[in-house]
Protein backbone atom coordinates (compact mmCIF):
# COMPACT_ATOMS: atom_id res chain seq x y z
CA UNK A 1 0.00 0.00 0.00
CA UNK A 2 2.81 2.42 0.94
CA UNK A 3 4.16 1.73 -2.92
CA UNK A 4 0.82 3.09 -4.09
CA UNK A 5 0.51 6.20 -1.84
CA UNK A 6 3.76 6.70 -2.80
CA UNK A 7 3.09 6.95 -6.92
CA UNK A 8 -0.25 8.72 -6.55
CA UNK A 9 1.45 11.56 -4.73
CA UNK A 10 4.83 11.72 -6.96
CA UNK A 11 2.58 11.50 -9.92
CA UNK A 12 0.29 14.64 -8.68
CA UNK A 13 3.46 16.71 -7.83
CA UNK A 14 4.62 15.66 -11.72
CA UNK A 15 1.32 17.01 -13.29
CA UNK A 16 2.01 20.73 -13.24
CA UNK A 17 5.69 20.22 -14.24
CA UNK A 18 6.16 19.18 -17.72
CA UNK A 19 6.64 21.67 -19.22
CA UNK A 20 9.89 22.96 -20.56
CA UNK A 21 10.84 25.20 -23.64
CA UNK A 22 11.55 22.67 -25.80
CA UNK A 23 8.62 20.59 -27.62
CA UNK A 24 10.64 18.00 -28.73
CA UNK A 25 11.61 17.25 -25.05
CA UNK A 26 7.92 18.22 -24.03
CA UNK A 27 6.35 15.63 -26.19
CA UNK A 28 8.88 13.21 -24.69
CA UNK A 29 7.91 13.59 -21.54
CA UNK A 30 3.98 13.75 -22.05
CA UNK A 31 3.89 10.67 -23.46
CA UNK A 32 6.31 9.60 -20.67
CA UNK A 33 3.14 10.78 -18.10
CA UNK A 34 0.91 8.58 -20.51
CA UNK A 35 2.56 4.96 -20.02
CA UNK A 36 4.12 5.79 -16.46
CA UNK A 37 0.75 3.26 -14.80
CA UNK A 38 -0.11 1.51 -17.61
CA UNK A 39 2.97 0.27 -19.38
CA UNK A 40 6.23 1.14 -17.06
CA UNK A 41 9.14 -0.31 -19.77
CA UNK A 42 7.38 2.69 -22.19
CA UNK A 43 7.48 5.33 -19.81
CA UNK A 44 11.09 4.68 -19.18
CA UNK A 45 11.48 4.56 -22.85
CA UNK A 46 10.39 7.99 -23.17
CA UNK A 47 11.93 9.58 -19.97
CA UNK A 48 15.18 8.19 -21.06
CA UNK A 49 14.70 9.32 -24.51
CA UNK A 50 13.78 12.62 -23.21
CA UNK A 51 17.17 12.51 -20.87
CA UNK A 52 19.21 11.77 -23.58
CA UNK A 53 17.74 14.25 -26.00
CA UNK A 54 18.23 17.30 -23.06
CA UNK A 55 21.82 15.83 -22.58
CA UNK A 56 23.03 16.60 -26.10
CA UNK A 57 21.64 19.64 -25.65
CA UNK A 58 23.85 20.93 -23.24
CA UNK A 59 21.15 22.40 -20.89
CA UNK A 60 21.06 22.27 -17.38
CA UNK A 61 17.68 23.07 -16.52
CA UNK A 62 16.25 20.68 -19.44
CA UNK A 63 18.98 17.97 -18.00
CA UNK A 64 17.32 18.62 -14.48
CA UNK A 65 13.91 18.71 -15.25
CA UNK A 66 13.89 15.26 -17.81
CA UNK A 67 16.52 13.67 -15.27
CA UNK A 68 13.89 14.13 -12.74
CA UNK A 69 11.14 12.09 -14.60
CA UNK A 70 13.39 9.47 -15.83
CA UNK A 71 14.75 9.09 -11.70
CA UNK A 72 11.03 8.95 -11.08
CA UNK A 73 10.37 6.00 -13.33
CA UNK A 74 13.47 4.80 -12.24
CA UNK A 75 12.49 4.70 -8.48
CA UNK A 76 9.15 3.26 -9.31
CA UNK A 77 10.80 0.31 -11.02
CA UNK A 78 12.87 -0.19 -7.92
CA UNK A 79 15.93 0.39 -9.75
CA UNK A 80 17.14 2.98 -6.59
CA UNK A 81 20.89 2.82 -8.12
CA UNK A 82 19.98 3.94 -11.84
CA UNK A 83 17.91 7.23 -10.35
CA UNK A 84 20.36 8.45 -7.78
CA UNK A 85 23.46 10.16 -10.35
CA UNK A 86 20.12 11.80 -12.04
CA UNK A 87 18.75 12.99 -8.22
CA UNK A 88 22.41 14.13 -7.60
CA UNK A 89 23.02 16.11 -10.66
CA UNK A 90 20.30 18.03 -9.46
CA UNK A 91 21.15 18.47 -6.13
CA UNK A 92 24.73 19.94 -7.20
CA UNK A 93 22.94 22.58 -9.55
CA UNK A 94 20.21 23.74 -7.14
CA UNK A 95 21.26 26.96 -7.18
CA UNK A 96 20.45 27.05 -10.79
CA UNK A 97 17.59 25.69 -10.94
CA UNK A 98 13.84 26.58 -9.88
CA UNK A 99 12.57 25.88 -6.19
CA UNK A 100 9.73 23.45 -7.57
CA UNK A 101 12.16 21.27 -9.53
CA UNK A 102 14.81 21.27 -6.65
CA UNK A 103 11.57 20.41 -4.42
CA UNK A 104 10.58 17.33 -6.49
CA UNK A 105 14.11 15.99 -6.53
CA UNK A 106 14.54 16.49 -2.88
CA UNK A 107 10.74 14.24 -2.62
CA UNK A 108 12.20 11.75 -5.13
CA UNK A 109 15.36 11.65 -3.03
CA UNK A 110 12.91 10.86 0.13
CA UNK A 111 11.20 8.44 -1.37
CA UNK A 112 14.47 6.40 -2.54
CA UNK A 113 15.04 5.82 1.79
CA UNK A 114 11.53 5.29 2.10
CA UNK A 115 11.30 2.53 -0.18
CA UNK A 116 14.21 1.15 0.48
CA UNK A 117 13.10 0.64 4.25
CA UNK A 118 9.83 -1.58 3.26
Amino acid sequence: MKFFNFIFLVFYCCIGFSQTDDPTIDTLIQKGNVFNYKNQDSALFYYKKSYETSLAKKDTFLIAATGYYYSFSLITSNRFEEAQPLINFNVSEAKNLPDVLIGNTYYNWGSIAYLQES
